[in-house]
């Protein structure tokens, strides 16, 4: 028998790297990985747990392959290690009701957690989404903070082709947050009157984020040495990106409101005036101060703020039911002939650029609009500015909407098509303004309606695209346009209809807080009134302006109110006085058993009502019949009285 020595095959040398210490190293390098791995995944700062600790996974290697574990299927959150303060994000309540959701009817709208971008922010997907219906989301924690989610997409899920909506939401502070997600109906809608419905799981799932506060301490660090917002000079565009933070937390008194809530832009530092500050204001010998708001309901809130701010708490008991409450018109308050200001109801929409005189434009049997809106609009313009002492400061509404700044999303465009008619007779209307007058216009963005629809991430690039060709096309440097997206959208829970999201376009809503004295409760409108008091005060900062006060002397002394209104009893017929027929008193805001009589305005035209609706729109009272008649071409001129 042979050996097998003899037939063993001829021995070969081993490779290098298969080597008994190549082997060795390559085991103890992925044993130290493997470590720390696990390092990583049980350390305070970067574990990704569950509420009882269970480790879920490694998101950094997800989130490499683009993909972050979904919440709701592995029943805990995810988070990565990128921060540099200690965090991660735990869901502490709605996990079942999470899991439930991915169980509902194919026809049944319902939301979950997808990705984990950040360790202190998520995205929430709306499965199931209706047709052209709006979704508010919402990261609250009960005074502290508000904030809706960023519309991501819109878009058919891959798998089910049902249509979904994306929102990334991000979280600024350690604390427990609740998710809520409500389906909003528009205003127009006939279910417009019933509460906002929370689309489930809401709101039964919140979630906490467990790191300190490196997050806010770098919002409060960039608060520091900011300009005042109403000192910024080398901008025309004020640029409002900021947020909401509640009573319950510690930040400077710049940007507080009266009822504890600051809004912190991250551009500028927002500087806040007391009811004492408007004491001083109409105490000084320096000049009257006069500040015009010149719009419709929604702008007529921020003249509401500054009169609630301006008078003492026994001088506006009657506040909601006085003349100034809801005035059509013109309205001013004067305190002490050294502090006035004044409202103006303004409707851009009622201008055309090719206004035809003679025309008329009634809803059913009622005339809504007639000719010559655009004349005597150029005409109060004129009156208000060649008073002894005109406004510094004014607020006026552009009259455009959402769309109108979508739609210029490439100068190429803009070049063919010329800009939205709105844009056009904005700039006109500041063209009104005496080239002498070095004055300040605040041009207000579509965003102060409470029920604006949510626009989309990427269409807000070319909103904020088109807010800066505007800002070029009006070329006055006295004219700043103001974007309020961020500032309008963090306080939807708290316009005019609470529960109702997006019902009323008004951001303010009367109350009666013995505490503060405040009847005018909105935080919106109230910082843009501390912004126009600012800027027509203080345009070089709150800090200079106290200064020369204190140099002053002056102490308190009783106020002198003296109220002037010329306020219709009805919105209807649209018109603007060229020259409104002030009655005026003096004293505290009182009751009004009447307001002033209704502007004599005749029925629509005969003519008029023979000829088919142009169309139909729904309002407060119900769809009416649109019809535009050119009275010049019929035998009934009736409604040429409103050449006024």
């Amino acid at each position: 028998v042979k050996s097998s020595k003899a037939t063993r095959p001829p021995t070969m040398e081993p490779h290098p790297l298969f080597s008994s210490k190549a082997r060795a190293a390559v085991f103890l390098l992925f044993g130290a990985n493997f470590l720390l791995t696990w390092f990583q995944l049980l350390s305070p700062s970067c574990a990704v747990q569950d509420r009882q600790g269970t480790s879920i996974g490694n998101v950094q290697a997800a989130r490499r392959h683009h993909r972050v574990p979904n919440a709701s299927k592995t029943g805990g959150t995810a988070s990565g290690c990128s921060c540099s303060c200690g965090s991660r994000l735990q869901i502490v309540s709605g996990k079942d009701a999470l899991a439930k959701a991915l169980h509902y009817g194919r026809n049944d709208t319902y939301w979950d957690l997808v990705d984990f971008l950040r360790p202190n922010s998520v995205q929430v997907r709306i499965m199931n989404a209706e047709p052209d219906t709006d979704y508010s989301v919402m990261a609250v924690s009960a005074g502290r903070f508000s904030k809706p989610g960023d519309l991501v997409s819109i878009t058919n899920d891959a798998d089910s082709k049902l249509p979904q909506q994306v929102y990334h939401l991000e979280f600024p502070f350690a604390g427990e947050y609740s998710l809520l997600v409500h389906k909003t109906y528009p205003f127009t809608s006939d279910d417009r009157r019933k509460p906002s419905p929370l689309v489930p799981p809401s709101p039964r799932v919140s979630v906490n984020v467990a790191h300190d506060d490196c997050v806010l301490n770098n919002r409060r660090e960039k608060k520091t040495g900011l300009l005042p917002c109403q000192a910024v000079q080398h901008d025309l565009l004020t640029e409002w990106n900021g947020e909401w933070l509640g009573p319950r937390e510690r930040v400077s008194s710049n940007g507080r409101m009266r009822s504890g809530w600051s809004f912190m832009p991250m551009q500028c530092s927002l500087e806040t005036f007391t009811t004492t500050d408007f004491v001083t204001i109409s105490l000084s010998s320096s000049g009257k101060t006069s500040i015009a708001v010149l719009g419709d309901s929604t702008d007529r809130g921020v003249f509401l703020s500054l009169v609630d701010m301006a008078l003492q708490p026994e001088e506006k008991l009657e506040f909601a039911t006085s003349n100034i409450g809801k005035c059509w018109g013109r309205a001013s308050v004067q305190i002490n002939s050294a502090l006035e200001i004044v409202y103006q109801d303004y409707r851009p929409k009622m201008i055309r650029s090719e206004e035809k005189p003679g025309t008329v434009t009634c809803h059913d049997e009622h005339i809504a609009l007639a000719s010559g809106y655009r004349e005597n609009r150029t005409a109060m313009i004129k009156e208000l500015m060649h008073q002894q002492n005109p406004p510094q400061v004014l607020l006026i509404q552009s009259g455009c909407r959402s769309k109108h700044f979508l739609s210029v999303s490439a100068s190429s465009k803009i070049d063919k098509t010329g800009p939205p008619e709105c844009m056009t007779l904005t700039r006109e209307f500041c063209s009104l303004f005496p080239s002498d007058w070095n004055g300040t216009i605040y041009v207000s963005t579509p965003y102060l309606n409470g029920f604006v629809r949510e626009t989309p991430k990427k269409d807000l690039e070319h909103y904020w695209y088109a807010l800066r060709w505007f800002s070029d096309y009006i070329n006055d440097k006295r004219v700043r346009i103001i974007d309020l997206y961020q500032l309008a959208s963090g306080m939807r829970y708290n316009t005019e209809s609470l529960d109702r999201i997006r019902r009323s376009q008004h951001q303010h809503r009367w109350c009666n807080e013995t505490a503060s004295g405040t009847q005018v409760c909105s935080n919106v409108t109230e910082a843009l009134a501390n912004l126009l008091i600012g800027r027509a005060v203080a345009p070089q900062g709150k800090h200079h302006w106290k200064q020369r006060q204190q140099a002053a002397g002056k102490h308190p002394v009783k106020q002198k109110v003296r109220i002037c209104t010329d306020c219709p009893a009805s919105l209807l017929p649209f018109h603007i006085k060229p020259k409104p027929d002030l009655t005026c008193t003096s004293g505290p805001l009182m009751h009004a058993d009447k307001v002033g009589p209704v502007w004599n305005t005749p029925p629509c035209p005969s003519e008029c009502l023979k000829t088919m609706p142009t169309g139909g729109a729904k309002t407060q009272s119900g769809m009416v019949d649109i019809r535009v008649c050119d009275l010049n071409s019929t035998k009934d001129n009736s409604s040429h009285f409103f050449q006024l």
